[in-house]
């Protein structure tokens, strides 16, 4: 395997409780990897298959992704009373404080956060800060060919003091085959490489 280097397979899994069971025992008993992403949307008997059980893995838990269709739930708005004031909020802020409940309540989480939606990324990464005991662990897809960057989002992160070392950046066709439809240079080992040296350069801030 990879040694001390953690393996987040991106399955964005989620489903009834039995279905997410297996989904989990996949997930870590047979690619043997050390965290899953897992889709929130059925809610907490679809989540807590991927936590009970599989001591020292880890689940991040989609919030504010990077697709261009997000928003058509995520930015939903969504009401609660506090008191007898009437709160509003997007369903991306409920999907982050049940996130930061969960934090709280010892399970071993993370967030997926888009690095297309920087503003978003920046209030959610302040509200992580503020409710958990210590940075929560961020995966951050969206840099590259989605039009995010690396070296915005560190230095976005960097002003409000976020520990980095539990941010984990995604870029992956930028990287690898970033001639798209112009064909595969004869050289592409050597751009892939070279393009893997650039981005980390990016983050090196």
């Amino acid at each position: 395997y990879f040694g001390d280097v953690p393996i987040i397979l991106d399955a964005k899994r989620g489903d009834i409780a039995t279905s997410s069971l297996n989904y989990a025992k996949e997930a870590f008993d047979v690619w043997k990897s050390d965290a899953v992403t897992v889709s929130p949307y059925m809610g907490d008997d679809s989540i807590m298959p991927f936590v009970e059980g599989f001591k020292g893995k880890g689940v991040y838990l989609l919030n504010r992704t990077s697709n261009r269709g997000a928003s058509t739930f995520q930015d939903l708005l969504t009401s609660s009373k506090d008191g007898d004031v009437v709160k509003l909020e997007p369903l991306y802020i409920r999907v982050a404080e049940q996130i930061i409940f969960y934090k709280q309540k010892g399970i071993n989480m993370g967030a997926v956060l888009g690095a297309t939606r920087p503003e978003e990324l920046l209030i959610i990464a302040q509200a992580f800060k503020q409710g958990c005991s210590a940075s929560l662990p961020l995966l951050i897809p969206g840099v590259g060919s989605q039009g995010g960057s690396a070296k915005d989002v560190c230095s976005s992160l960097k002003s409000i003091e976020y520990d980095l070392s539990v941010v984990r950046i995604n870029s992956s066709s930028a990287l690898t085959h970033p001639w798209k439809n112009k064909g595969a240079p004869t050289n592409y080992i050597e751009e892939c490489v070279n393009n893997i040296a650039n981005f980390l350069k990016e983050c090196a801030i």
